[in-house]
């Protein structure tokens, strides 16, 4: 606002009305109100949009690949006390040994809430032996009690194979790459690989996958995390120079 000539400043809104400046004379408050909107525009504009641009070309362009890994757990055995592998024929007709291929219990009912990893210490003096209190039951009282012998004469065939399932897994792997540009031959790309982006914990099967009806203590414990291959997070770094 010109104080002396007692009018409005020319600086105005784009698209204001011409008519408004007449307006605006009589209520100088709006005036200079409309001064410094206009001004605050001005000054900031150009380096707001510099800072955009800046961030754009830092942020934009990069190539993010992500790997994604699951599975179901795998089938395992429900060896019986005597871990027999003859009696229902798994064993060869030679020296009746059944190469690792033991009886199976039986479920009286089916298993329920297994497969999965729970936090329990076990109870009754049945899985008691995790250094962890990691089971693959959420009660390994309750499913040792829900496992009987098979009785020969009795059953006509044993529990079966593979009734029983280990853990799932899944996990992911990720690629973060992007090329910066020098010159017009020279460019430098950037990689960084992360293993295990998540840092998640794959915990092992049972022992040999293998669920032991004469070893209550041992029962549905979990031995561990699976080293390989989900190994705790890491991280790998790279720069490529092309001319």
């Amino acid at each position: 606002m010109d104080e002396r000539e007692g009018h409005v400043a020319e600086e105005r809104f784009p698209g204001e009305p011409e008519h408004d400046r007449a307006v605006l004379a009589d209520r100088p408050e709006h005036a200079q109100l409309l001064e410094v909107r206009v001004r605050f525009a001005e000054d900031v504009d150009a380096p707001v949009l510099e800072l955009i641009e800046m961030v754009g070309h830092l942020l934009g362009g990069w190539t993010i690949a992500p790997i994604f890994t699951a599975g179901s757990g795998l089938p395992m055995t429900l060896g019986t006390v005597n871990g027999g592998g003859q009696a229902f024929g798994e064993g060869d007709s030679v020296n009746f040994f059944g190469y690792g291929n033991s009886e199976n219990a039986i479920p009286i009912t089916p298993f329920t809430k297994e497969g999965s990893r729970y936090s329990t210490c076990g109870s009754g003096g049945i899985g008691t032996s995790s250094d962890f209190c990691q089971n693959i039951f959420a009660n390994p009282q309750a499913a040792w009690m829900n496992v009987r012998q098979p009785i020969l004469g009795f059953d006509t065939h044993d529990g079966g194979w593979g009734i029983p399932r280990g853990m799932p897994y899944w996990n992911v792997d990720l690629q973060l790459r992007k090329q910066f540009n020098i010159t017009e031959r020279v460019n430098t790309e950037f990689q960084v690989i992360f293993l295990n982006v998540f840092n998640h914990d794959q915990f092992l099967d049972p022992s040999g996958d293998y669920l032991d009806t004469s070893n209550p203590a041992g029962w549905g414990t979990l031995p561990g995390q699976n080293s390989s291959p989900w190994s705790p997070r890491s991280m790998e770094f790279g720069v490529r120079v092309n001319f």
